[in-house]
């Protein structure tokens, strides 16, 4: 188990939740295992938004973000690989041009590759 994660939710309106997910990585660079899990809404995943931290919070350029259901499949469909450590992103992640469907349930951020105790936040974007 490594690094954390603070998790805040925001009602968009028109059924859509923002989720606010501030990491803070560990020794390794790395946030995973329970550390990284909390509960995610019923719905299809619209987008996704990655900001990297800024001075001695800026992680490692290139560095891997995840969002994996019970059994492993990344809800963000790999919009999270190898991002850039300066420049904020924005993606919309589907699988053959649909949106991702979660049945709701405890999902778990797999940030890798940040460097040590360094910081970012992913928003996802869920209509429910």
């Amino acid at each position: 188990m490594a690094g954390s994660i603070v998790v805040t939710t925001v009602d968009k309106g028109q059924s859509v939740t923002e989720y606010k997910l501030a990491w803070t990585s560990d020794a390794s660079g790395d946030v995973s295992g329970a550390d990284g899990q909390f509960s995610l809404m019923r719905g299809l995943v619209w987008a996704v938004k990655f900001v990297p931290g800024t001075g001695g919070n800026q992680p490692t350029d290139l560095y891997d973000v995840k969002l994996n259901d019970a059994d492993t499949v990344d809800l963000i469909v790999a919009t999270g690989d190898n991002l850039s450590n300066s420049t904020s992103s924005r993606n919309i992640p589907h699988k053959n041009n649909l949106p991702m469907f979660f049945e709701g349930g405890t999902v778990t951020l797999v940030v890798a590759n940040a460097g040590n105790a360094k910081k970012g936040t992913v928003y996802i974007y869920m209509q429910g």
